[in-house]
């Protein structure tokens, strides 16, 4: 199984094959995966990781060298980086808000 990532197209919950037309011609599956913000995982997500997590088992591939010692399963690993993109992705979006709300009033970049 294959998976591709992203948002559907139209802004909803619910995908269609027009919005993953590429990924779906080159064979891959789609699955919506929801996650919330701090921390919680969609049951579909959960669903897909222990699926996923069956199928590989604690087998981590290429991962194995670069996977924390926390993360020896493939269901841990990748919940974790799972989880990290989503803390980084809202972390960038606070410091632009912030950026972009100071900017307006005083037209410089706040301090870090």
């Amino acid at each position: 199984m294959q998976l591709s990532a992203g948002a559907p197209a139209t802004g909803s919950s619910a995908a269609s094959p027009g919005d993953y037309h590429y990924s779906l011609r080159r064979g891959h599956s789609v699955h919506a995966i929801i996650h919330e913000t701090f921390g919680g995982f969609g049951p579909g997500a959960v669903a897909l990781l222990y699926e996923l997590g069956r199928k590989h088992g604690s087998r981590l591939g290429a991962d194995e060298r670069t996977a924390p010692w926390c993360a020896r399963s493939f269901r841990s690993l990748h919940s974790m980086k799972i989880s990290v993109a989503i803390h980084t992705a809202a972390a960038r979006e606070i410091l632009e808000t912030v950026y972009n709300d100071h900017g307006a009033h005083t037209h410089e970049a706040p301090h870090a």
